[in-house]
């Protein structure tokens, strides 16, 4: 007769299968002597990182600390410290770890996080090069030492370790984007744009590089392409604020006037961006009062929408652009358009609290750089009622790209 699977048992075989919470009933239920105790202490710090409950992690790996002391109790124990931010006792523990199991990559691949973490670069760099010396496989240290080295400013050697992470995986992503990023801060941007529609030839990026894309194709004087990067972040990421601004002063330029006023009102709902927002609208609101822009007037061509204005030399690619001059009204016109601005707010001007991006300097980015790509600004915000309304009113406009990004946008000739 099968011999009956006790609870450590059965509780270890649900975490290995995903049933975290079956899991935890089970290993809280194990008594017994002191190593199986521990086991089950383990496992279920090992449940409750999984959860996103550190400090449960930390009280129950120290329990099996306290009974055994193991590499991969440290480990646990380095991971719970680190997501609770407490960095000091996070790099003990993985130093710890790593002492007691050098041949496993994994501490110094925390470490190397947690020294980062603390704008401790180099020591940072040189942890993930030992993570990599004990597994030179390993795509996550790889991709991680290219991306400390970017921060301090070691672009050959991040280069180096990009090109050999990309020969043997292609269609890394991360490793991509950090290319297309080098490329963008040097200015060169006909290389970034082919880096970026590289990336999103494979998956949906998020709203910050379609941002970086339409800039590129700005810098070069593909405006209608710009703008097309920008209308595809508000599909794909209807909270990043950022593009339907962009978006709106390439329209405003480009004399289309009724769209750019449609993303302005779009971004109105943001708190961020409502003052800048609200004097575009006013400003356009006055232009409209003075012509016939009815709207069975014909919208301009696309060439004569996107000629190469001013706003887009690089030096300020990531700076709020200034307006079109044609759209500052006269003395008499803006006497006419009082009612439509508030007072303390001129025409044809941006507010003095307007939003400004990061500079294109690599300097400045490589310091302000402090994790992957996926951690971009308002990336991770939730799709709320509020937030939900800008789009919609686009969709109901016609204004949002259809579904389907691959080859979407054109690539330059190098």
């Amino acid at each position: 007769m099968a011999r009956k699977e006790d609870v450590l048992e059965r509780g270890i075989r649900l975490f290995e299968g995903g049933d975290l919470e079956g899991a935890e009933a089970c290993l809280t239920q194990v008594e017994g002597d002191l190593t199986r105790r521990a086991q089950a202490c383990l496992f279920l710090a090992r449940v409750y990182l999984k959860t996103q409950r550190a400090a449960e992690a930390e009280t129950s790996i120290r329990q099996t600390l306290a009974i055994r002391r193991t590499a991969e109790a440290y480990l646990i124990l380095g991971e719970s410290l680190l997501h609770q931010s407490k960095l000091k006792p996070a790099e003990e523990a993985f130093l710890e770890a790593a002492k007691r199991d050098p041949s496993n990559p994994d501490p110094s691949l925390m470490l190397g996080h947690v020294l980062v973490a603390q704008e401790r670069l180099p020591e940072g760099a040189r942890a993930y090069e030992q993570a990599l010396l004990r597994d030179p496989q390993s795509t996550t240290a790889r991709y991680y030492l290219a991306e400390t080295l970017v921060q301090q400013g070691d672009l050959p050697r991040a280069t180096t370790q990009l090109h050999y992470l990309l020969q043997r995986e292609p269609t890394y992503v991360p490793a991509i984007l950090l290319m297309g990023d080098m490329a963008y801060f040097q200015q060169d941007y006909r290389q970034a744009i082919v880096e970026y529609c590289r990336a999103l030839d494979l998956e949906v990026v998020e709203g910050a590089v379609f941002e970086r894309l339409g800039q590129a194709f700005a810098a070069i004087g593909e405006f209608a392409q710009a703008l097309k990067a920008y209308e595809s972040s508000i599909k794909e990421h209807p909270t990043y604020w950022a593009c339907y601004l962009e978006a709106a002063k390439l329209c405003e330029t480009g004399k289309n006037l009724r769209k750019a006023r449609r993303y302005y009102q779009a971004i109105a709902y943001d708190a961020e961006f409502r003052e800048e927002a609200s004097a575009a609208m006013a400003r356009i609101d006055a232009h409209f009062s003075q012509f016939d822009l009815s709207e069975e007037a014909a919208d301009l061509t696309e060439s004569e929408a996107f000629k190469p204005p001013e706003i887009l030399t690089h030096s300020t690619v990531k700076q709020t652009s200034p307006l079109d001059p044609s759209f500052v009204l006269t003395e008499g016109q803006e006497r006419a358009a009082q009612r439509s601005r508030s007072p303390s707010q001129p025409l044809g001007q941006p507010p003095a609290n307007s939003h400004a991006s990061t500079t294109g300097a690599l300097n400045d980015w490589v310091q302000a750089k402090t994790d992957k790509l996926a951690k971009s600004v308002k990336e991770a915000l939730p799709t709320d009622q509020v937030a939900d309304a800008g789009r919609k009113l686009l969709e109901a406009s016609g204004d949002i790209l259809p579904k389907g990004l691959k080859s979407l946008f054109k690539r330059p000739d190098r």
